[in-house]
């Protein structure tokens, strides 16, 4: 990974929980874990997404499974759900990501940010149960 972005993304200073979520990277599957518990905004997605960056380069890992059956999208608009993408990209996050995401309500909404993901270039799937999740990204039951 490019020495001045590691640099920039200040890995050594990471928290794995600072806030409703946690990541985590597994190294036995390689993969990233993260989930998410109350209502997600667009500038906690920020922050939250900043962390991912952070642990995929400092493992080189692009396999992400977001859990988010605890997380809520009230306070997220449908136009929120369109810029997702850019404000994610703001900090660093990259096409190259395979990410499933597991939900448990807001169905209309997950579904929507699916398409519109999908749609602009991301390799991006919402679940309703965890082992289709892991499956879809090659992961152990």
């Amino acid at each position: 990974m490019d020495q001045q972005l590691c640099q920039s993304l200040n890995l050594n200073s990471f928290k794995i929980n600072p806030g409703p979520w946690n990541a985590r990277y597994d190294p036995e599957s390689d993969y990233i874990l993260s989930d998410f518990t109350g209502a997600l905004t667009t500038a906690i997605l920020k922050e939250w997404f900043s962390a991912i960056l952070k642990l995929s380069v400092k493992h080189n890992c692009d396999r992400v499974l977001n859990d988010l059956r605890q997380a809520s999208l009230e306070k997220m608009s449908i136009v929120d759900l369109y810029g997702v993408k850019d404000i994610v990209e703001d900090v660093g996050y990259q096409l190259r990501f395979k990410r499933a995401i597991v939900i448990a309500g807001d169905h209309e909404k997950y579904r929507l940010y699916e398409i519109v993901s999908t749609n602009r270039g991301w390799t991006v799937k919402v679940f309703e149960d965890m082992v289709s999740a892991r499956s879809w990204l090659g992961l152990p039951p």
